[in-house]
């Protein structure tokens, strides 16, 4: 279930939120690329953090798209 914020909360609000979310799910996803990169032994965390970075991502585009189809 995707979670609404209330209406009057303005645009320009909601984007700046949906950009730093933004932001910190890419740098959790170059923090794995890093872990890779540096060789780490626990590739089995690293999947699984990708694997639950994509599932946000997936739910997040939804999210993001039913906040800006809200009237300002």
């Amino acid at each position: 279930m995707v979670q609404q914020l209330h209406p009057k909360v303005p645009r320009a609000i909601r984007c700046y939120n949906l950009g730093f979310i933004n932001s910190i799910t890419r740098n959790i996803w170059s923090y794995c690329n890093g872990l890779e990169h540096d060789g780490v032994k626990e590739r089995e965390y690293v999947q699984l953090l990708r694997q639950e970075i994509k599932t946000f991502r997936k739910d997040f585009k939804r999210w993001r798209k039913a906040l800006m189809t809200m009237d300002d």
